[in-house]
């Protein structure tokens, strides 16, 4: 039984698609998590695939040339003004990037209505073949374990699955054990990284969850436990894991992206 490895945008925010995609298939990594509207700078912001059509072309014929698969696009925000129209049109840009999931966090107060705009954008990746991930984090009106669940419940569609983000478990304490006792068939994939255990105040999670993580294996989460309390076949572990610090002392996106894939097969075997 084996785990399979993905990389996700944040780990290079700033680099362009198809660049990301030949970095991890150098770092012998298969699946990428992608962007739909990078909001880090540089190139990736410049030129993003939700709006700019020639690099979804160039996006999508790296993808085929080199093996990997899109297995989520991000930038799905359950707002206030959150519209049908919206969804339609990062679906169609997600369909033709071939993406599994589509990655969602709230950044709505109203939960009602949340719900409501998310039940509404899960019957549409249902028809579209596929899955809504949501994520909880501090950040966000979701901000644990508990009201991840309590949400899915509430949105009650098949479709919505949940994601587990090694640093917003960590910093909202949820444990290996909670996740272990989840039920069957819920968790849609764990994003990995590490760091010091404890929680620091809010912007220092803020910065860390954007700019500075630990490469998995360098600091104080429990990550083998919670890996072991993930589904342990075909399901994937992606590594995000940006290293801003690394970056401004000159070492580049591929070879961060190597450092991160490195150090997570440290861990365990992944496929």
């Amino acid at each position: 039984m084996v785990q399979t490895l993905g990389i996700d945008n944040l780990t290079a925010a700033r680099m362009l698609p198809p660049d990301i995609i030949r970095a991890a298939a150098a770092a012998e990594v298969h699946s990428v998590g992608l962007w739909l509207a990078p909001f880090l700078g540089g190139p990736a912001q410049e030129r993003p695939i939700l709006t700019d059509k020639a690099m979804r072309g160039l996006t999508t014929q790296a993808l085929r040339d080199h093996g990997v698969t899109c297995h989520l696009t991000s930038g799905w925000l359950l707002v206030p003004d959150s519209t049908i129209d919206d969804y339609r049109r990062k679906l169609d840009v997600s369909a033709e990037l071939g993406a599994r999931y589509l990655c969602v966090v709230s950044r709505d107060p109203d939960m009602l209505r949340a719900t409501d705009n998310a039940a509404a954008l899960c019957d549409l990746a249902a028809a579209a073949g596929m899955l809504v991930a949501l994520e909880f984090s501090p950040n966000t009106e979701i901000a644990a374990l508990g009201d991840a669940v309590r949400f899915i419940e509430t949105v009650s569609r098949e479709q919505m699955k949940l994601v587990i983000d090694a640093l917003h478990l960590e910093r909202t304490g949820g444990t290996a054990v909670e996740v272990a006792a989840l039920p069957p068939g819920l968790l849609a994939f764990m994003q990995i990284c590490d760091g010091p255990r404890g929680w620091f105040g809010r912007d220092a999670y803020r910065h860390e969850s954007i700019f500075e993580r630990m490469l998995p294996g360098q600091g104080e989460f429990p990550l083998q436990a919670l890996l072991d309390a993930m589904p342990q076949e075909d399901f994937l572990v992606t590594a995000e894991v940006p290293l801003q610090r690394l970056e401004e002392q000159g070492v580049d996106d591929a070879a961060r992206i190597k450092m991160v894939a490195d150090a997570t097969r440290s861990l365990r075997a992944f496929r």
